[in-house]
């Protein structure tokens, strides 16, 4: 009997793909990077997954900007979970060219993990030459507080917890070692970070000035993968369309959710980035 592939790439085993190939998960069908960008440049959202540490996905990901950007006529948005979203007003000062490049890089290491920005700073520079709007995704450390006390205010957004393929998925990583009661906090922590980008990400879409733009969201491929994080709940909150590309180096079907991984996948190498001492 031929082997069974699993209902997330049911056309392709990712694992014996060959580095740079790309395929759309749907169909099995192998793609050129030009015809991807052909399909998926007038999206209102192309969300693109990374593993942080990779150099090879943050590749991908600087690919597909510069491509959108050409193929758009520079109408194009950045949105990232590296910040949050109450310091846009720092970032706002980047279409207009007046955050300079230590500044932005500053920004970047107070937001995020300074040892990782060297697998950034392409797409950062990329940002800053071109004057790319960027947006904060993440939410602000006070909704964080909020909610990891089990609490709500008119900060915190609407929060799914009921999502089964989303809940069978990632609970059992949250329930290692751990009570009950301090699995769930995890676990409501991981939706409103999801809730949060997608809440973000749906008040760009409706903004007058953002009409005519394709917006590229960054994250991680928790948020991203298998489409039931961000994007099913920025769906959820205003319909669109959009896009999901995963850059994989490996697909471990074991624990995966019968859910397409995504629109396409991208096989990448793992080129992990050498942290400095």
């Amino acid at each position: 009997m031929p082997n069974q592939l699993h209902p997330s790439s049911p056309y392709s085993d990712i694992n014996r793909l060959a580095d740079g190939e790309i395929v759309h998960l749907a169909s099995g069908i192998k793609l050129s990077f030009e015809q991807l960008i052909e399909l998926i440049a007038d999206q209102t959202i192309i969300h693109i997954s990374e593993q942080h540490d990779n150099l090879a996905a943050h590749e991908v990901q600087l690919q597909i900007i510069n491509a959108i950007y050409q193929q758009r006529n520079g109408k194009i948005i950045t949105a990232m979970e590296m910040f949050r979203q109450d310091v846009q007003s720092k970032l706002d000062l980047l279409k207009y060219g007046t955050l300079s490049r230590s500044d932005f890089n500053q920004l970047f290491d107070q937001q995020w993990t300074p040892a990782w920005r060297p697998a950034y700073q392409p797409i950062l520079d990329t940002i800053l030459q071109n004057k790319i709007p960027v947006y904060g995704l993440k939410p602000t450390r006070q909704t964080e507080d909020i909610v990891r006390n089990g609490e709500r205010d008119a900060t915190t957004p609407q929060i799914d917890l009921e999502d089964i393929h989303h809940r069978n998925h990632f609970l059992p990583f949250f329930k290692a070692g751990k009570s009950p009661d301090k699995a769930e906090q995890f676990y409501r922590m991981m939706c409103l970070w999801d809730e949060a980008m997608a809440e973000q990400l749906a008040k760009i879409i409706c903004e007058d000035k953002n009409k005519d733009s394709t917006i590229i969201s960054i994250a991680g491929a928790g948020h991203i993968a298998y489409g039931f994080g961000i994007p099913k709940r920025c769906f959820r909150r205003h319909p669109h369309e959009y896009t999901t590309i995963i850059p994989v180096s490996e697909h471990n079907t074991t624990d995966a959710p019968p859910l397409l991984l995504g629109d396409y996948v991208w096989k990448v190498p793992y080129d992990k980035l050498e942290l400095s001492a």
